[in-house]
């Protein structure tokens, strides 16, 4: 977990690292724009831990993410949506981070004040940590996303003697012919941990390493179920901002953030990311340059390859049909991600 506090934009121009301020937001906020900053659960995590272990206690850099964090709440005109972090909280869990985050703020920042049309908070109510008592909704909503991290398990437990080129084949063939459905996160995501060769770049191999870790928890059975359940809401955390920056709520168009603690998927938003194109901010992905990604045999070729299959899909109007990602598209994925669960269990 990192010791700092990261803001993601996921739906940006191509290069552009925007920062929050309160000009820029309260100028927006007078152009009918609000600004919405999702909290990761590792955030709510945080500010229990400094409620629990009072703030005195964090020392040298584990105190730098309060001080963001107070800097962010003091922001004027942002609001703050900390409900989608709950769902993914154990529910025994989620009362006392519902509490903390409360009486953070009150002790903080006592001058926030949220959007007056926010979502209450009910710690008593929230999606399972476990597929398949999600309700349908939710499973299909997440099913390419959890589907794409059962596959990676899968293959880097079957397949330890292969190279990262092999892997990559294999999961592409798998979702392009198989699920028929190739997201272009989860792809990024089978790029790093598939990778098994240094580029001679360090920033670039570094970051690698933290996206690779990220995507790799620890776990067996039913934990590892819900760790890979996790991983994949990990990519939700990157799409949602970017699919509500198109949403008009109650008349006021979104322009969304993701706060966190995580430097994986910090890392793999520098990589990857949602550029506006054609009017839509979440339709078309931007895959930042970086000299490793064209001098590495290795990332050539899964570039290439990814460009490849789209192109494809594309060409042969498979991306575009009325099946794609249709209701009984995505219950066929269902029943996929079944059987690779059942996979996991008897694994394990």
């Amino acid at each position: 977990m990192s010791r700092r506090l990261h803001l993601i934009k996921s739906s940006r121009g191509e290069g552009n690292k925007l920062t929050l301020c309160s000009d820029t937001v309260l100028r927006k906020l007078a152009d009918g724009i609000e600004t919405s900053v999702i909290f990761d659960l590792n955030v709510l995590n945080y500010m229990r831990d400094v409620l629990l272990f009072d703030f005195h206690g964090l020392c040298g850099a584990h105190s730098r993410p309060f001080y963001d964090l107070c800097d962010l709440l003091k922001t004027n005109g942002i609001f703050i949506v900390p409900g989608f972090a709950l769902g993914e909280a154990d529910e025994k869990f989620r009362e006392e981070l519902m509490s903390s985050y409360e009486n953070f703020v009150a002790e903080y920042a006592p001058s926030f004040v949220n959007s007056y049309n926010h979502t209450e908070l009910n710690s008593s109510k929230g999606p399972s940590r476990i597929f398949s008592k999600l309700a349908e909704g939710e499973q299909l909503l997440i099913s390419v996303s959890y589907l794409s991290m059962l596959k990676i398990y899968q293959i880097q437990s079957e397949c330890k003697s292969s190279t990262g080129y092999e892997k990559f084949d294999i999961y592409m063939e798998f979702m392009d012919n198989l699920v028929s459905m190739v997201g272009a996160f989860e792809v990024e995501v089978a790029k790093h941990s598939f990778s098994d060769a240094k580029t001679g770049y360090d920033d670039f191999d570094n970051a690698s390493k933290i996206i690779s870790d990220n995507f790799k928890k620890s776990g067996s059975g039913e934990k590892k179920l819900m760790s890979l359940l996790n991983q994949s809401r990990d990519l939700m955390y990157l799409r949602i901002p970017g699919l509500m920056s198109d949403y008009d709520y109650d008349e006021r168009l979104q322009e969304c953030w993701l706060v966190t603690l995580d430097e994986g998927l910090f890392y793999l938003s520098q990589n990857i990311y949602f550029h506006p194109k054609d009017g839509f901010n979440a339709m078309y992905v931007h895959i930042e340059s970086h000299p490793a990604r064209s001098k590495s045999s290795y990332w050539k070729y899964v570039d290439n390859q990814m460009d490849s299959v789209i192109e494809d899909r594309f060409s042969k109007g498979i991306s575009t049909s009325e099946y794609h990602a249709s209701e009984p598209h995505l219950k066929e994925i269902l029943k996929l991600t079944k059987e690779l669960e059942s996979w996991v269990l008897s694994f394990s």
